[in-house]
């Protein structure tokens, strides 16, 4: 069989990486020139491909189990699929220097990848695969999520760009017409692909540590394959130093008993032949999994006769195997080899000076990750600028702020910047203006000061500029004096908006921010009035008139700040201030059916009483498309009656089941998500009816964004994707946080079962949208051309 016909053929080896880090160690020997050699060519220098074939190995130990392929095709393009992410996340956020030799009489490496990067990303995937890895079309169709035609025509469209890129460097070149010219020329180029075999071992070292959380011991390689050639000789010896009667009168001892029986036996040298011919017999049938398994046993000899087989089986280096093949016993803590030190990232923090544009130095810097005791607290130096390692940890989310006198303090954390951004910024800019004075009274509504009220203060800026990047942080609450007033000393004074939120336990508070005039604002003259509200009381009982202890919340949506409240053991609760006029209270315990009730408050009203019913079930399982349960679901209430209001979130369980016991008796709407799939929304679930939910996969959408000035292109841009959902004939939509990008393309998972629409901006260009995409269309590209302002 061909090679290439062998490796779309269903393989154990495959199977068994899912869950085995040493066939999954077996799968890195066999493809690990194929990846390195494919990300030189995609970036040309070495420690950069290593750093990302590096990158792409760990992220598919880590992620094997989402691995569904079968064969060694699906395998090495999953592997050619990370390394491609991988490679195009790199080149959106690194400058790569560019080669123009206008003096050279051929195209050198150099000048062609210089071209090449000139290409939108994905074209130029597709040429190193076809001309410099000689990837069918079909497969790298598979690989980029395409089709074989587009590639095909694709192709052609892209030698013509590339000859126009290297005419503008260079003169009196000859140049490839066709594909057949462009395949003779890469071939001609001296580009040195060749793997260091140094890299290839320290990578392999790590991929135990990283692969299902297991911790692998490392040990020199000089060690490594001077153990395994001694005792890989000894081996021999032993096998060659009996004839071929013994081994067939072990075979023939092993078929009359039991294995276990036959072993426990036999003298030693008679039980060793048994295990050694088991071995050979596994061999002969290709038994990978078997083989693997005795990598993991107690005999040395078995290990390593069993590496020999695997090596040849599975096309690996038999030094590589035998690293695996050694025993597995803890050795003296002197003989431990030193870990391999992780890789390293460091960020540099900037600041400057909004208003002239220039460094500000001497920023106090406080910098905290959820692993560490306290912040780090330093200085930027002269150039305003400090630069730190990332911890090497695991952390969940960070904080960054930057603080200066007279300047408006920032914030950069992970609600606004994802961890993985964050590993793949090299600099945090924090752009600081300066601040000014501002301030109000708070009134009553006999326009008399109120005391010890609480302002709280937030800038904006225009809608058209995209959101900042740190954001700036107005902490702290501004409180009244005697006299009503309140004032903000850090109010950053290019801002063109604001919104003002005042409270005080005595008054109806402000529930949300509201917009506030700027210049009464400058004046220090801005009045807030606060109204004073109703005392309402009520009491919660089952329908035996037995009180409850349930939570009683005022409001449209469920939280549980000053609007909630618990009953008493009589079953007594109240709010206080509550404003005139109508309002919702929602009643919710453990084993009670939740309750309703809309309220016309007003002066003297009686008190509200709920009678709670017995509580009712609903449950549901959540399957992907092949029928495979889903653990880890999020399965949380959108709304009943129209409300947010239920307190409900859970996750399903291994067999991918969740319950609900403290239920409404009527319908309930549900949102199911998981990362990796496409949401439910609103999904009517009630009790005493069995559900099976289908979660499908999410689609990706992906495009360039290019100027219609070439003497301004575009950088850098964000986009937010709107979701529009059509219920009662009006469309709602909600805005997920903008996604930043660099370069010109930009990748989008969808994730949402809505109707959908691109809004794209960038700094000095007019905003663009895409036209509304339907959820049925599983649109996969759009390209924006922005307008300079």
């Amino acid at each position: 069989m061909a090679k290439a016909e062998a490796e779309n053929v269903r393989d154990p080896l495959v199977s068994r990486a899912a869950s085995d880090s040493a066939a999954f160690e077996l799968l890195y020997d066999i493809y690990y020139e194929k990846i390195f050699s494919y990300c030189i060519g995609r970036i040309r220098f070495r420690q950069t491909a290593e750093d990302i074939t590096s990158t792409a190995f760990l992220s598919a130990a880590r992620d094997i189990s989402r691995f569904k392929g079968t064969t060694r095709a699906d395998f090495v393009n999953w592997l050619y699929t990370i390394a491609t992410v991988k490679i195009d996340s790199y080149l959106k956020t690194q400058h790569i220097p560019q080669t123009s030799d206008s003096k050279s009489d051929t195209i050198t490496w150099p000048l062609l990848h210089s071209a090449i990067l000139k290409l939108g990303l994905k074209d130029q995937a597709v040429i190193v695969m076809r001309f410099f890895e000689n990837i069918a079309i079909s497969r790298i169709a598979d690989i980029i999520n395409s089709r074989s035609d587009l590639i095909r025509i694709r192709i052609a469209e892209v030698i013509d760009e590339l000859k126009k890129i290297i005419l503008l460097q260079t003169k009196d070149i000859e140049l490839p017409e066709t594909e057949k010219q462009f395949e003779n020329l890469v071939k001609t180029l001296d580009i040195d692909n060749t793997p260091d075999a140094g890299h290839k071992a320290r990578l392999r070292a790590k991929i135990p540590s990283v692969f299902g959380r297991r911790q692998a011991r490392e040990y020199p390689s000089i060690l490594y394959l001077a153990a395994g050639a001694a005792l890989l000789l000894v081996l021999i010896i032993i096998l060659w130093s009996y004839p071929a009667n013994k081994t067939s009168i072990t075979q023939q001892n092993i078929s009359k008993q039991p294995e276990t029986a036959v072993e426990a036996d036999l003298p030693p040298n008679q039980e060793e032949i048994s295990r050694l011919e088991k071995i050979k017999k596994l061999a002969s049938e290709k038994n990978i999994p078997q083989l693997l398994e005795i990598l993991k046993s107690d005999d040395i000899a078995s290990r390593l006769l069993a590496a020999k087989f695997l090596a040849e089986l599975t096309d690996s280096n038999l030094a590589e195997v035998i690293k695996i093949a050694l025993p597995t016993e803890e050795i003296n803590s002197d003989n431990r080899t030193e870990q391999m030190p992780p890789e390293i990232k460091t960020l540099l923090i900037s600041t400057i000076d909004k208003k002239i544009d220039q460094p500000l130095p001497s920023v106090n810097l406080e910098i905290l990750f959820d692993k560490w005791v306290k912040p780090l607290q330093v200085l930027t130096d002269e150039q305003g600028q400090y630069q730190f390692t990332l911890p090497q940890q695991k952390f969940n989310w960070f904080r960054i702020s930057a603080a200066k006198e007279g300047y408006a303090s920032m914030v950069v954390k992970q609600q606004d910047l994802k961890l993985s951004e964050l590993f793949t910024l090299e600099t945090i800019f924090f752009r600081m203006p300066e601040v000014i004075t501002i301030g109000g009274i708070v009134q009553d509504e006999d326009f008399e000061p109120i005391e010890n009220a609480e302002v709280r203060v937030i800038a904006d800026f225009d809608d058209d500029e995209i959101d900042e990047m740190p954001k700036i942080d107005i902490s702290g609450v501004f409180k009244t004096d005697v006299n009503g007033f309140w004032k903000c000393d850090t109010f950053p004074e290019d801002s063109l908006k604001a919104a003002i939120k005042a409270s005080h336990p005595n008054y109806v508070s402000q529930e949300t921010y509201l917009p506030a005039t700027i210049e009464q604002l400058k004046n220090l003259m801005y009045i807030t009035i606060l109204e004073q509200g109703i005392t309402v009381i009520g009491r919660a009982t089952d329908y035996t008139e037995g009180p409850l202890s349930a939570t009683i919340t005022r409001g449209l949506y469920y939280n549980q700040d000053e609007k909630s409240v618990r009953c008493d053991k009589d079953g007594w609760f109240q709010f206080n201030n509550v404003p005139l006029g109508n309002e919702v209270f929602f009643a919710q315990c453990q084993g009670g059916a939740p309750r309703i009730q809309q309220v016309d408050v007003q002066p003297d009203m009686p008190p509200i009483i709920f009678v709670l019913e017995p509580a009712k079930t609903i449950r549901a399982k959540v399957v992907d498309i092949e029928g495979v349960p889903v653990e880890n679901a999020v399965v949380e209430v959108s709304s009943w009656h129209g409300f947010d209001l239920l307190n409900f979130e859970t996750t399903t369980d291994a067999n991918g089941f969740f319950v609900w016991k403290d239920a409404p008796q009527d319908e309930v709407l549900f949102d199911i998500s998981k990362p990796g799939y496409l949401s439910i929304r609103s999904f009517g679930m009630q009790s005493e009816n069995d559900y099976v939910l289908t979660l499908l996969e999410p689609f990706e959408i992906s495009g360039q964004v290019l100027s219609d000035n070439p003497d301004q292109p575009v950088k850098t841009f964000k986009i937010i994707v709107s979701y529009y959902q059509d219920d009662t004939g009006e469309i709602l939509m909600e805005r997920t946080n903008p996604t930043t990008f660099s370069g010109s393309e930009y990748n989008l998972v969808i994730t949402e079962p809505f109707d959908f629409q691109l809004v794209l901006q960038a700094n000095g260009f007019v905003p663009a949208k895409s036209p509304v995409f339907s959820a049925e269309q599983n649109v996969s590209e759009y390209d924006f051309i922005l307008t300079p302002r």
